[in-house]
């Protein structure tokens, strides 16, 4: 298999999470469940549940070999393509144009060895950012031409990462595998049930001392409340993002929880140098002149659907209720939640 030995010895079977044996072609639980080894990805997917997305079914049914991999201009053409889908708008003019891979900057502490799940991580893009912040980074999502162009431009830029097929609602890793789960514009495309499930997922398989940065949309950030009146305010179908208020994420956190998720949210921000907090008065202090003009991870300044100025000084705020304590910040239909345990 392509995933080194550490990630092998810690998958588990995604209907009952059991440890996995290797077979010739196949990685099989004690109760006969047998997944696939596709093109050397374990491909870790239920067959007995509703997909996320129709990538899921594409790997299941996968030839062994996998599926042809190109390049146009010494890029993955599987990035050329997608780039838009997992960059942004800003992208289109370039799809099927780029001559280098653009990998943003991720404002994590360094990782220093510490382990990731990137959730979601179609070609790779945050898997390889997160990679060069020192993070080990494992890399998971349902489709297997996208975790083989991971691969392979993982491969092309010289960054050590692990990439599995799988479904992030059942996630094929034993518990308390890691130390940090990351994922940007990935879960919003769930159901809200399908999301919650998740959440559960990602608190398993963190640590004691973990947490998670997963970017969700705001139901009331103006350019959110623009999309949803294109669309008349209907029920979003398939892939479409689901828009989520703060009463509903906070009500995803679970109380025991809150303490830590708000200081593992400053300690965070500190580091960044995005703000200063008081411990003793619980004020937050953006005073930091490089607050003044700070956009949204992966996103270029000169995008004006994502540039955000003087971030934490319009629209950053500490919610408190009896459920939960959550650092949130919703500047232009964006919010970026730290979640560490769910109720």
């Amino acid at each position: 298999m392509r995933v080194t030995p550490w990630v092998a010895d810690r998958l588990v079977c995604p209907y009952d999470g059991l440890s996995l044996s290797r077979g010739s072609t196949t990685l099989q639980c004690p109760r006969g469940h047998a997944h696939r080894i596709v093109s050397g990805i374990p491909i870790l997917l239920r067959d007995d549940v509703e997909e996320t997305h129709w990538h899921a079914t594409q790997a299941r049914e996968a030839p062994d070999e996998g599926y042809p991999s190109s390049t146009t201009n010494g890029i993955n053409d599987y990035a050329q393509k997608a780039i838009a889908a997992t960059g942004g708008y800003m992208y289109r003019p370039v799809v099927g144009r780029l001559t280098e891979y653009p990998i943003p900057a991720v404002r994590l502490p360094p990782g220093r060895g510490r382990t990731l799940l990137d959730l979601g991580c179609n070609w790779g893009r945050w898997s390889i950012a997160t990679a060069r912040a020192g993070y080990r980074v494992v890399g998971i999502d349902p489709s297997l031409p996208a975790v083989q162009a991971a691969y392979d431009v993982a491969k092309q830029l010289g960054v050590q990462a692990d990439f599995v097929v799988g479904d992030a609602r059942f996630l094929p890793f034993a518990n308390e595998t890691f130390d940090a789960v990351f994922s940007y514009s990935v879960l919003q495309h769930f159901s809200k049930s399908d999301v919650r499930q998740t959440l559960t997922e990602c608190a398993r398989v963190l640590n004691a001392e973990g947490f998670s940065l997963i970017q969700m949309a705001n139901a009331l950030g103006l350019r959110s409340l623009f999309h949803q009146a294109r669309r008349r305010f209907r029920e979003p179908r398939l892939f479409q993002v689901r828009y989520w208020t703060s009463r509903e994420l906070e009500d995803t956190l679970s109380e025991s929880e809150a303490e830590h998720v708000l200081t593992v949210m400053i300690d965070w921000g500190r580091y960044a140098e995005l703000f200063a907090y008081d411990h003793g008065s619980g004020i937050l202090s953006t005073e930091n002149p490089r607050c003044q003009n700070l956009s949204l991870p992966g996103h270029h300044p000169r995008d004006k659907s994502s540039f955000i100025l003087s971030w934490f000084k319009t629209d950053a705020q500490v919610s408190q209720s009896a459920s939960s304590t959550l650092l949130y910040f919703a500047s232009n239909g964006l919010r970026v939640a730290v979640v560490r345990s769910i109720s």
